[in-house]
């Protein structure tokens, strides 16, 4: 493990040539993507971080039948909430 973190440190002082593109209407928005689970009672918010991902969706995607019918809208309008455009479909 200790291994893996020096290389990623390394790295970011050489983050590539792409990194420096400049951003534009085509680009994708900036997005993340977070596997949790409620940790005790959901009143008190707690959960445990799983995964974080760069919010692809397709990571995400096959879990979706199990979170019931209504997820997908409670999680547009919980996006929105939080300044997200909670756009169908994206």
């Amino acid at each position: 493990m200790s291994a893996a973190q020096a290389a990623d440190h390394r790295a970011r002082s050489h983050p590539g040539e792409r990194a420096w593109l400049p951003v534009g209407a085509t680009s994708a928005p900036p997005s993340v993507g977070v596997m949790y689970q409620v940790v005790g009672d959901p009143a008190d918010g707690r959960i445990v971080v799983n995964n974080f991902g760069s919010g692809t969706g397709a990571l995400f995607a096959r879990f979706a039948t199990l979170l019931g019918d209504d997820f997908g809208d409670d999680l547009r309008r919980g996006c929105g909430r939080c300044g997200g455009a909670g756009r169908r479909g994206s």
